[in-house]
């Protein structure tokens, strides 16, 4: 990534921005087995071979325009933005048969496979499980904001956003898809300074969440944590979503505040993680569907204090919580698979709160910041019939960062994650369903600023 700021004079800044990125998934050969009862299962054992390979690249460009009118200020901001991503998955899939024949099928899976058992591999890839896939977007956009005098800033704007995602079989062409739309996303906002310490915010704006490559594509993708399949829906639609919020601000000291927000959001076309309710392609796992609509309602509590101030330290604790109330609207047929009109929003907590607290060792520029994040329980995935909907039990995840400030052009980066380690439960019918450890992992990184 590489981003850079021009004054092209006192009224005029150019910001612009570019980043390119590789990423690539090679399984040479990964085996899923299951025992039932002690028993070796061979209608669900498979091998796959996967190789995935997707490039993107991104460039923005922003125009800021500030001109004082007497004791008024005058800000126009102009921006484009190009987005292209290509993606290749080749993924080929492997199941058994043949004879269980005179060998102990309780036995662990190598031995099994070196007994008398009779085994054949038989391929069991689909034609849509390879993909080819691109995605591209332009955005433009333009925003006016009017600061008047000490107490008031108006913001007016919109951004369009022409968006193209394309996904070709190489091996099933009829399967081709593709979805194609072009937004205009309205935003206003007011903001009243009734003292130095006090700010209230009001704001309303359109947003937009569109379905991913892997939710499109008509390919059978596996969860890397849990290995569950899952079936993405080429018939997917955008979500349209309005937004709209209200906060009060108290400014304790130029470092310290607390701020309350009133949120909602109208969400039209909802995509949720769901089980298929028909035959076909989306019985080979879990899939997704677009709901009729959802309406979130939220309190959010947002604060940061200073804890330590000395000449050689200094130190900080900040962190927002949140409570929402979700619902979503079904329509009659999913109405009568699940046995309710209304229920929660898939993948959102009711309760999520996020706490830091860092410090500063002032004359060496290195800095220590503790992470705390929690989220509550949420629905993970939605059945059908007479199963309660699947939760994710909720959890708290602590981070450690370390930064230091080398120099006024070099800084180093380190981070340790999720140092508790805490499991990972799924629940359903109040039992545990899956339990698992995703590890502790640390990260490094090096900034240079030219």
């Amino acid at each position: 990534q590489l981003s850079g700021m021009m004054y092209l004079n006192e009224s005029n800044t150019l910001d612009v921005r570019a980043g390119v990125s590789h990423t690539s998934r090679y399984e040479p050969d990964r085996r899923t087995y299951s025992y039932r009862n002690g028993t070796f299962s061979a209608s669900e054992y498979e091998r796959r071979f996967s190789d995935l390979s997707e490039l993107s690249f991104d460039v923005g460009v922003d125009h800021t325009f500030e001109k004082t009118l007497n004791d008024d200020l005058l800000r126009l901001k102009t921006g484009v933005l190009v987005s292209k991503k290509s993606r290749e998955l080749e993924l080929a899939r492997y199941g058994l048969n043949g004879n269980i024949g005179t060998g102990d099928v309780s036995e662990d899976i190598d031995t099994i496979f070196n007994s008398d058992n009779d085994y054949r591999l038989s391929g069991a890839t689909l034609e849509t499980d390879s993909y080819d896939a691109k995605e591209s977007m332009l955005a433009l956009y333009q925003s006016y904001e009017y600061e008047l005098g000490d107490s008031f800033v108006f913001l007016a704007g919109a951004r369009i956003e022409d968006a193209m995602q394309e996904i070709t079989y190489p091996n099933e062409s009829t399967s081709n898809s593709d979805l194609d739309t072009t937004e205009i996303l309205p935003v206003l906002s007011a903001t009243w300074k009734p003292a130095d310490e006090w700010q209230l915010r009001m704001g309303v704006s359109n947003t937009v969440s569109r379905p991913g490559l892997t939710e499109l594509a008509d390919s059978v993708f596996y969860d890397p944590e849990t290995d569950e399949a899952i079936v993405g829906n080429p018939d997917l639609e955008v979500s349209k979503i309005t937004n709209l919020d209200v906060r009060a601000e108290y400014y304790l000291s130029d470092s310290e505040s607390i701020s309350l927000a009133l949120f909602s959001k109208d969400i039209d076309k909802p995509i949720e993680k769901t089980v298929p309710d028909a035959s076909g392609s989306a019985s080979r796992g879990d899939t997704f569907v677009n709901s009729e609509s959802a309406e979130l309602l939220g309190v959010e509590l947002d604060f940061k204090m200073d804890i330590l101030d000395t000449d050689n330290l200094s130190g900080f604790m900040s962190g927002n919580f949140s409570w929402i109330d979700s619902e979503v609207s079904l329509d009659a047929e999913s109405a009568r698979l699940e046995g309710s009109n209304t229920r929660a929003l898939q993948g959102q907590s009711e309760l999520l709160a996020n706490v830091q607290v860092g410090f500063d060792h002032l004359s060496t520029g290195q800095t220590f910041t503790l992470l705390a994040n929690h989220f509550g329980d949420r629905i993970s995935k939605v059945e059908r019939g007479a199963l309660d909907n699947e939760y994710e039990k909720g959890r708290t995840v602590i981070d450690l960062v370390y930064k230091w400030e080398f120099s006024e052009s070099l800084t180093l980066k380190s981070k340790v994650g999720n140092l508790t380690n805490e499991p990972i439960q799924y629940l359903q019918n109040d039992r545990v369903v899956k339990s698992y450890e995703s590890g502790v992992d640390a990260s490094f990184g090096v900034d240079y600023v030219f």
